[in-house]
């Protein structure tokens, strides 16, 4: 039930409502919502989060992600691809930011 509600609340656009289902359901043992969690906090890291940093968010999806019952399948390494991908950029960007003036 709460991986629907997950996919509700991403149709709907509530990101942050349709993580905190798939969460639920992840923590309950379902692969599936581990995996969707894991790419939907990419996605979230990506549009700039409100609150939470993107590397928080980056760290997390990573540990979803890697931790799925089904890691190992297609789906799942293309996911772990992309968020490495992702981390590689966020690095990228820090490293271009000017150091503090001291």
């Amino acid at each position: 039930m709460a991986f629907g509600l997950g996919e509700v609340y991403e149709r709907e656009g509530d990101l942050d409502q349709a993580a905190g289902w798939y969460r639920r359901a992840a923590e309950s043992g379902s692969a599936d919502a581990a995996l969707r969690l894991g790419a939907l906090l990419g996605r979230m890291a990506d549009a700039g989060p409100e609150g939470e940093s993107a590397e928080e968010l980056l760290a997390e999806a990573t540990r979803w992600l890697s931790g799925a019952l089904d890691a190992t399948g297609p789906d799942a390494i293309e996911l772990i691809t992309d968020m490495l991908n992702r981390q590689l950029r966020q690095a990228a960007r820090r490293g271009l930011e000017p150091a503090p003036a001291g």
